[in-house]
């Protein structure tokens, strides 16, 4: 799932600057994910690329010294070329996952609240921009806090009166979160009907198995906890994230 993050942010940089119609859109795809498997040390051949787009693409097999096979090898170099150069080199990505993940295991979320937040921070990539106008740390607190909404909940302050969100992101006001949650829901209304029916039925199963976060979740022991918190996706075996 990382390499796919990473691709769509790639390409969504290459769009802000390119014109849709100035590129086959599925070989940059193809372009983006070659060089963001390599980027995140899960490289895959140039060969089994091309050979499994032209699968999922066109629904057929090729030989590596077929016509359309070569076509496409040279549109792949040609694309990686072109993407590297016009987001300057910048291969490294900062998602906001791990910042979900670490945030939801400092307050002791439930699973299904975890995993909401986590699914919200994916579509964040797929349906927005935010990843090129916010900070990831941002993106994660509109995650997180649009999941709590969604289930009627709220996370009380921390011992030293501290909102959970001044744990992410210190500039992160309230009244930043719920104008980016309203751009968000916008953009969710105009969604297929398939990721609708998949949040509710998500936000339905946080409102259902949410736990009261503990009294001292903005200790420093806590959070020295969560900055060491992996930034793999919540378990569904497991009764935290």
């Amino acid at each position: 799932q990382l390499p796919i993050n990473t691709a769509i942010v790639y390409m969504h940089r290459f769009f802000a600057i390119h014109s849709m119609r100035s590129v086959n859109r599925h070989e940059l795809a193809l372009a983006a994910l070659f060089l963001a498997a390599k980027t995140e040390e899960q490289p895959r051949p140039i060969a089994h690329c091309v050979t499994v787009y032209h699968v999922c693409v066109f629904k057929t097999n090729v030989t590596n010294d077929s016509e359309d096979f070569l076509r496409t090898k040279d549109a792949l170099i040609d694309l990686e070329q072109d993407l590297l150069q016009t987001i300057g080199f910048d291969l490294v990505i900062e998602h906001p996952h791990a910042h979900v993940v670490r945030c939801t295991q400092m307050i002791k979320a439930s699973k299904e609240l975890a995993q909401t937040s986590y699914f919200m921070a994916t579509n964040s990539l797929h349906l927005t921009t935010f990843c090129l106008q916010h900070r990831p740390t941002a993106v994660a607190c509109v995650c997180i806090y649009l999941a709590c909404k969604w289930s009627s909940y709220e996370i009380p302050p921390s011992n030293q009166g501290s909102h959970w969100y001044e744990y992410i992101d210190s500039t992160v006001t309230e009244s930043d979160l719920e104008e980016l949650v309203q751009e968000f829901l916008l953009i969710l209304d105009k969604s297929p009907s398939r990721i609708k029916r998949k949040l509710s039925s998500q936000a339905k199963g946080a409102a259902s198995n949410l736990e009261a976060p503990p009294p001292m979740f903005g200790s420093s022991a806590s959070r020295a906890a969560a900055a060491s918190g992996s930034s793999r996706p919540p378990s569904s075996g497991s009764s935290r994230p």
